[in-house]
This record gives C-alpha cells, sequence and structure tokens, in this order.
C-alpha cells in the first residue's frame, strides 16, 4: 500500500516535502509544537524563503531571520493554549492565549497567516483587547 501511495505521489509531482507539510488548519499547531519543543529548524521550515514575520510589530524577513527570530521566542518559555483556529483557503486566523516569561506575561493573540504553496508567506501575531 504504501508503494502505491508513493507511485501516485511520484506520479502527481509531489515532493516528499510538499507531502509532510501540515495542513492548513494544522499550521498553528505545528508553529505551537515547534516553539515548545524548542526546535528552531522545524518552526523555519513552516515558513517559505521569503516569508514575513510580524510579531507585535517586530517584523523579519526571509526563513534564516524568522530562524534567529525565533530563538528569542524559544528563550522567552511560554505556553499556549488555542482558543480557535478559523481557515479560509490559505489564510488562517488563530485565536490563542499565551503566558510567558514565568508566568508574568499574558497575552490574549492572534495569528493571521497567509500560505503560499503550504507554507507560511505572511504571519501577524497581534494581541487582543
Amino acid at each position: 500500500m504504501k508503494y502505491i501511495a508513493l507511485l501516485f505521489a511520484l506520479l502527481l509531482g509531489i515532493s516528499s516535502a510538499q507531502q509532510n507539510k501540515p495542513a492548513a488548519k494544522d499550521i498553528p499547531a505545528a508553529y505551537v509544537k515547534a516553539v515548545s519543543d524548542k526546535n528552531l529548524d522545524a518552526f523555519a521550515a513552516l515558513f517559505n524563503e521569503d516569508a514575513v514575520f510580524n510579531d507585535l510589530g517586530t517584523i523579519n524577513r526571509g526563513r534564516s531571520a524568522i530562524r534567529e527570530f525565533g530563538g528569542k521566542i524559544v528563550d522567552f518559555q511560554g505556553k499556549y493554549v488555542t482558543r480557535e483556529v478559523l481557515v479560509n483557503g490559505e489564510r488562517i486566523t488563530w485565536l490563542f492565549n499565551f503566558t510567558g516569561g514565568g508566568g508574568g506575561y499574558r497575552l490574549r493573540g492572534q495569528g493571521d497567516f497567509v500560505l503560499k504553496n503550504g507554507l507560511i508567506q505572511n504571519l501577524v501575531i497581534q494581541s487582543q483587547r
């Protein structure tokens, strides 16, 4: 059975990297997992090479800059709790609560994702009031 799936993937021109991309609805969970696991490679792999990431006004352009900034995110040692994920094609709205910095920092947040080819092209994290 595994060989049949591989054959279909080859016939359709789907690379193994494309097969391993999370579904749109799972992108926020993959983001949280990469941050929680402190896995900067997995974090960066969610983004396109020319992606833009705006985290509360701090803007990073390109996968390598986003990966470097991801180090600051994982060092903050926080916990995300997803409230809701809304998917509309290649646009995702992620509503979450975040507690970090030893529990002293709390954020009721929203992440707005735009995907391109199954990866994050643009991500804006902002506070909800």
